[in-house]
């Protein structure tokens, strides 16, 4: 088990979106019953308790902010209505990341080996989402969690936890690569270089043969309102 040492939520910083809307499309919703995904990054990285907890952490916070302001969806809510409806993804101003802050104890090099290891191993350093709202109309999840493990003088382990419906694995690389980015420049200006931001314009996506709505309407069978996010 990890040490947990905060637990907080990370906001965007400010922008000039309020809220964002997406609408669902037939590549989101065959998602929409998956499971959560999991993804672990491991950094040597010896530093101190103290060096981690009074320089690294505030550095990756307001970095995350800053990426964050681009990726407001993953800072929002999937809202699947029950009875009728659209599901959509949601940002409102005030929306923010789950983020852990961890310790560990586990041996460093054993995790990052090239080696066989039981997946068990790995969990105290996968956060969990924030459990869902219900109510008689919708279900809203949330749909990111981060988690920054430090293991004392080894290194540092970054995981994530993301609802595939609004963060593919390419997605997620993106947005890795953009934190990762704002953090090593101190701000956002590099990330319009090279071209690590997202597109959301779904107004672009073709549907002739109207696959959103036949998704839509097999995936409603399909889905058990009792599903815990």
């Amino acid at each position: 088990m990890a040490l947990i040492l905060e637990q907080c939520h990370i906001q965007p910083s400010s922008s000039n979106v309020n809220e964002l809307t997406l609408p669902l499309v037939s590549f989101d919703i065959i998602c929409l019953d998956y499971n959560p995904v999991y993804g672990l990054l491991f950094f040597e990285f010896p530093c101190s308790k103290d060096h981690f907890l009074e320089t690294i952490v505030p550095k990756l916070k307001q970095s995350l902010r800053e990426t964050l302001k681009h990726f407001l969806p993953f800072s929002g809510n999937i809202i699947r209505p029950t009875n009728s409806g659209w599901p959509i993804s949601r940002y409102v101003l005030g929306d923010s990341v789950s983020l852990t802050i961890g310790q560990c104890d586990k041996d460093f090099n054993h995790l990052t080996g090239y080696h066989p290891r039981a997946a068990g191993e790995f969990y105290s350093c996968i956060p969990e989402l924030p459990p869902a709202t219900h109510s008689s109309d919708f279900i809203i999840f949330p749909v990111t969690a981060l988690q920054v493990t430090l293991f004392p003088g080894h290194g540092i382990c970054i995981g994530f936890t993301n609802h595939h419906t609004i963060g593919d694995a390419n997605t997620v690389i993106r947005f890795v690569k953009a934190w990762a980015t704002v953090t090593k420049f101190g701000g956002d200006s590099q990330l319009f270089e090279d071209q690590l931001l997202p597109f959301y314009d779904r107004t672009s996506i073709a549907d002739p043969e109207g696959l959103d709505s036949i998704y839509w309407e097999l995936m409603k069978k399909c889905m058990n309102d009792s599903i815990k996010y």
